[in-house]
């Protein structure tokens, strides 16, 4: 028979009560700075651990990459191990318009902290091809976007209405919001150089640097300014069934306010499979103190047909978060649909 001693589970109780409070209070602290209710407050944008998978997200650029539409749908579960956590849903199609030499695009996204903070946005994209010399293209993009953030102040913890036991007590001393929610209007613009096998871009978001304040501070999202490239080996070609085994390694810079961040990976494609680790980080000395190390991504993907791919991916949290978040979960489904139309075959039909 195993013998438990009083004191052992006494300081086990006190350990799981100690571990709950903590993530409240981190919930809690995480929602403030989405409601903006300091005097110097910045948002931020949402961070994606398979961004050329959603590749509308990143640039309007990449919108009509492939044979004619194309079709995703992306569901990301950001700190799982939070009270509430932080989910997220994109949905984007676009179109390449041969006779035009143009394509369109358009994204809606769904974003919602801790059922606290909710935002839904709408992004209209075009761009146009340019084709530079034999097999080397540029596209120029632009994007409008409508959005409205919410919050529902009800739904806030604070450090002081939570009990010693982690109960949470009747208690709200939360100053009266100005407004719950607001419809806001953005721009963003980009450029995309590539062929077959390379490409290089730069993107700018928030080009109209909306104020986002609910309590009438002044809280503006900041440009975001993102340099991206990449580079895929194809080491061997089958010419009957058409298909190419690659590696691809990627790079991708963002710069948002004082934050930085650099991700990192290297990809390996086979029909019908795919597989991929990638790093992120926040470089150059972040603000404070902050840790420079953010996450190692793992990421798996396959093509059930030609058409219809299906990828996951997971964050292990490599931060002093890691102890409370439980990482990220992100799985992206596309379909492509009416490829009738000779295009600019590139890494970004995968």
């Amino acid at each position: 028979m195993i013998k438990v001693r009083k004191e052992d589970v006494k300081l086990n109780f006190k350990m799981r009560k100690k571990m709950k409070t903590s993530k409240y209070i981190l919930t809690a602290i995480l929602a403030i700075l989405g409601l903006n209710l300091t005097t110097k407050v910045e948002a931020q944008d949402l961070i994606l651990s398979q961004p050329y998978s959603s590749s509308l997200y990143l640039a309007p650029s990449f919108a009509g990459m492939s044979n004619g539409g194309k079709a995703f749908l992306t569901y990301r579960n950001q700190w799982p191990g939070l009270s509430g956590g932080y989910n997220s849903v994109l949905m984007g199609c676009d179109y390449f318009f041969r006779r035009q030499s143009s394509s369109l695009g358009v994204l809606l996204s769904y974003d919602n902290q801790a059922g606290i903070f909710t935002t839904l946005e709408f992004k209209p994209q075009y761009n146009y091809r340019i084709e530079v010399s034999r097999g080397l293209y540029f596209r120029p993009g632009i994007e409008l976007s409508a959005y409205y953030k919410a919050v529902k102040t009800d739904e806030l913890v604070f450090a002081d209405q939570i009990a010693v036991d982690g109960t949470i007590l009747n208690k709200n001393e939360i100053e009266r919001l100005d407004k719950t929610g607001g419809l806001k209007i953005d721009a963003a613009a980009s450029v995309l150089l590539y062929n077959n096998d390379f490409w290089i871009g730069a993107d700018v978001h928030h080009l109209t640097q909306t104020d986002v304040s609910f309590v009438g501070n002044e809280a503006k999202t900041p440009m975001k300014i993102t340099a991206m490239g990449g580079y895929r080996f194809v080491y061997d070609k089958n010419w009957q069934r058409g298909t190419e085994d690659a590696l691809t390694a990627t790079l991708l810079l963002q710069r948002q306010s004082e934050f930085n961040q650099m991700h990192i990976g290297i990809f390996w494609h086979k029909m019908p499979l795919e597989l991929g680790i990638s790093y992120r980080d926040l470089p150059f000395l972040s603000k404070g103190d902050l840790m420079n190390r953010d996450a190692f991504i793992c990421m798996a993907g396959v093509s059930i047909n030609e058409s219809l791919k299906i990828s996951y991916s997971y964050d292990i949290t490599l931060s002093k978060l890691s102890g409370y978040t439980n990482g990220a979960h992100e799985i992206v489904l596309s379909v492509k649909f009416d490829q009738r139309n000779e295009n600019d075959l590139s890494f970004f039909c995968y």
